[in-house]
């Protein structure tokens, strides 16, 4: 068996670009130094020819601040590694996604957040699953920090994935099903395989939700997966980024996102379980209450009530019995609070904007 892992190093080492990393960057100056300082840590720990098969690619996102010049900083120390793309105006993180995937040439693709790190050490790791096993589709665990990521408790350790880890999974219904369980949809968190996208999948262009939709999508078209246990991406917390929006108008995007991601595994037929038909509804009616919840909520009434009739159209417009779904996934799982929470909130949406 070391044999056969010392052989498969060797053929990853000596293959062109076996990992494009890409960063896509905007005003982020307080935090993409130490970003782009904690990936070039970890490859300095790999063997020569690994580390020189590695590309990392960070975009400027039109940036009004210093992330330029720290970007050039680390271009004129590792040109051989680093390369620059930009735009000249910013339209949105999947715009600036799209772009880092078409110039990246690594087997596999990763991105990270220009305000995160990656863990010390963990790349000795992704090596060696990336050799040994050769995934399509690796889930990694985090870890979330507001300021200095310092005195991590265990508790700070968040997984992305429920079910079996540590071993090559081939089965796609108990891949998609632990994905779904945690929700945990980031792309930071995946490792996945440029070839997955094809021709045909992008990130949407103007929409926030954007990884809901496409990261389920791409495990889709996957034919293995392996999950990592342990904590690879110190993930920051703060007020300025898009995961903590609460926009209402966001809502939309939201909605549109999980309809279409029903309508596409619907297309699958009986080729997934149950259970993964279980696990994603019960997803879906998790984020159906927030969203909700969230319209009844806003003190921005109009939008709101615009909002909740484009949602309301988009969840009707598909043949599938959505109400039903949630519910009986719901029920199944004896999670009658939720159930009696989505009814509630959906109920007074009703009433509110109808």
């Amino acid at each position: 068996m070391e044999a056969s892992s010392n052989s498969s190093v060797h053929d990853v080492e000596h293959q062109s670009k076996w990992l494009s990393i890409l960063v896509p960057a905007h005003n982020a100056e307080p935090y993409l130094a130490k970003c782009l300082g904690s990936i070039f840590a970890n490859i300095r720990e790999l063997p020569e020819n690994a580390a020189a098969s590695i590309e990392l690619i960070v975009l400027d996102d039109a940036s009004k601040d210093g992330s330029r010049k720290i970007i050039e900083d680390f271009r004129s120390r590792f040109s051989e590694t680093v390369s620059v793309i930009e735009h000249d105006v910013s339209s949105g993180v999947s715009a600036a996604r799209n772009s880092l995937i078409s110039q990246a040439k690594g087997d596999y693709i990763w991105f990270i957040d220009a305000d995160d790190l990656i863990a010390p050490g963990i790349m000795v790791d992704l090596l060696d699953i990336v050799s040994r096993v050769k995934p399509d589709y690796i889930m990694c665990d985090y870890a979330t920090f507001s300021n200095e990521p310092t005195g991590l408790s265990k508790r700070a350790h968040k997984a992305t994935f429920t079910g079996p880890s540590n071993v090559l999974i081939d089965d796609r219904s108990t891949a998609l099903s632990g994905l779904f369980e945690t929700g945990a949809l980031h792309p930071w968190s995946k490792i996945h395989r440029r070839s997955l996208y094809g021709d045909t999948l992008t990130f949407p262009i103007g929409r926030i939700y954007e990884d809901l939709l496409v990261m389920p999508l791409l495990a889709s078209r996957a034919e293995s997966f392996f999950h990592v246990a342990e904590t690879w991406i110190l993930h920051r917390k703060h007020r300025g980024s898009l995961i903590g929006s609460k926009a209402v108008k966001n809502t939309e995007d939201k909605c549109f996102a999980l309809v279409t991601l029903a309508d596409e595994f619907e297309k699958e037929g009986d080729s997934l379980s149950r259970r993964f038909q279980s696990s994603f509804y019960y997803f879906m009616g998790r984020h159906l209450r927030v969203l909700f919840k969230q319209l009844v909520r806003s003190a921005d009434v109009e939008t709101a009530k615009q909002a909740y009739r484009t949602c309301s159209k988009m969840l009707s417009s598909t043949t599938i019995r959505i109400d039903d779904r949630v519910r009986n996934s719901l029920i199944r799982r004896g999670r009658l609070g939720k159930l009696a929470g989505l009814l509630l909130w959906r109920s007074r949406a009703q009433k509110r904007f109808e």
